[in-house]
């Protein structure tokens, strides 16, 4: 039976959940849509007052359901918080790393540069005296010779 068929037959509006109940009962039955709806509105063997307590029924536990769902969600929200906390650290952590290492690359190109400079100097060092020695030999040579 349609929703307007209930309305008209009855003179009553019920809200989206009762009219689902009601719409599975009827439907269960076997009853003419007149005969069901007089039956429904005189609340004929307490039939309005039993779908009225499923619907409660129904309502509770999808309102249990829902505030169960409601705390599962705040307790991954707060998860979700704790981990961007964590990566939050970790980030920052992570740029300190990164300039510290990069301090520490920069120390050490400058500690290459400072010793190749300083090899360059003593191989200039070790020219001059290999010079030195060659003329050592040259003057030597020509004591001998004499």
């Amino acid at each position: 039976m349609l929703r307007e068929e209930f309305e008209r037959l009855t003179g009553i509006y019920p809200d989206m959940w009762l009219y689902d109940e009601i719409n599975k009962i009827y439907n269960a039955s076997e009853l003419d849509k007149d005969v069901w709806c007089k039956k429904y509105k005189t609340n004929t063997d307490g039939m309005a007052d039993g779908i009225a307590r499923r619907v409660s029924e129904r309502q509770w536990k999808a309102s249990a359901e829902i505030n169960k769902l409601g705390m599962r969600i705040a307790l991954l929200e707060g998860n979700v918080a704790e981990r961007n906390g964590i990566i939050e650290k970790l980030n920052e952590e992570l740029k300190v790393a990164r300039q510290e290492l990069g301090k520490r690359i920069d120390q050490t190109k400058k500690d290459t540069a400072d010793h190749a400079s300083e090899i360059a100097k003593m191989e200039q060092k070790l020219e001059e005296k290999d010079l030195e020695i060659l003329t050592l030999k040259a003057k030597l040579y020509d004591l001998m010779t004499k």
